[in-house]
């Protein structure tokens, strides 16, 4: 679920909700997407960071 949208001129970075996890996807800003809107994500992780929520270092 779309928490956040923040817009950054070519891009927005959308903040979304996933259970009890947390996730920000970078996106084009010509994307149509709405706060509290439901989405379907597909993970490259190739292109993916994860950190540590305690710490905030990255993990691996």
């Amino acid at each position: 679920k779309v928490d956040v949208i923040e817009p950054l001129g070519a891009e927005i970075f959308i903040y979304l909700a996933c259970g009890k996890h947390s996730l920000i996807g970078k996106m084009d800003a010509r994307t149509q997407v709405e706060v509290e809107q439901n989405m379907e994500v597909v993970v490259d992780m190739g292109k993916t960071h994860i950190f540590d929520p305690k710490t905030l270092l990255t993990i691996g």
